[in-house]
C-alpha cells in the first residue's frame, strides 16, 4: 500500500475518534436537556397542584366543611400524594432518558476509539506488508534506495 494509503487510513480513524467526541457531547447535552425539562415539569406540576388544593380548600369552605378536618383533610392529603406521586415519576422519567442517552454518548466514545484503533492496527500492518515485499510503491522506494547508494 502505497504511503498515501496508509496516511488516508490513519485519517479516517482520526475523522471517527472525532466523531465520536462529538457524538458523546450531543448525547451528553442532551441528556443535560432532559433533567432540565424534567425539573420545569416538575415544578410545573407541584404549582398545579398547589392550585388545585387551594381550590379545593376554598370550595370546601364554601359548602360549608370544615377545612382541615375529617374527610376535606383526607381528600387534601390524597392530592398531596398524588401530586408527590406524580412528581417522582416525572423525575424518574426525565433520569431514565437521561441515562440512556448518556450511554449512546459513552458507546459513540468507544466507537469512536475504535475506529481509530483499528486504522492504526490496518495503517501498521500495511506499512509492514510494504516493507516485507508486498510489492508495493514503498518496497520498491527501499530497494530504490539500497542500490543508489551501495545497499
Amino acid at each position: 500500500m502505497e504511503s498515501g494509503g496508509i496516511l488516508g487510513t490513519l485519517v479516517q480513524g482520526a475523522a471517527g475518534l472525532e466523531a465520536g467526541k462529538y457524538n458523546r457531547d450531543v448525547a451528553y447535552a442532551q441528556a443535560d436537556e432532559e433533567i432540565r425539562l424534567g425539573n420545569a415539569e416538575e415544578l410545573r406540576v407541584r404549582d398545579a397542584a398547589r392550585m388545585q388544593m387551594g381550590t379545593q380548600v376554598a370550595s370546601q369552605a364554601e359548602s360549608g366543611f370544615a377545612t382541615g378536618t375529617g374527610s376535606s383533610l383526607r381528600a387534601l392529603e390524597e392530592s398531596a400524594i398524588n401530586a408527590e406521586l406524580d412528581r417522582l415519576n416525572i423525575r424518574r422519567a426525565a433520569q431514565g432518558r437521561s441515562a440512556g442517552l448518556r450511554l449512546q454518548g459513552k458507546m459513540a466514545r468507544k466507537a469512536g476509539q475504535q475506529a481509530m484503533t483499528g486504522s492504526i492496527i490496518k495503517a501498521g500492518s500495511d506499512a509492514a506488508m510494504a516493507i516485507a515485499g508486498g510489492g508495493s510503491s514503498a518496497s520498491a522506494a527501499v530497494a530504490a534506495s539500497k542500490s543508489n547508494y551501495g545497499g
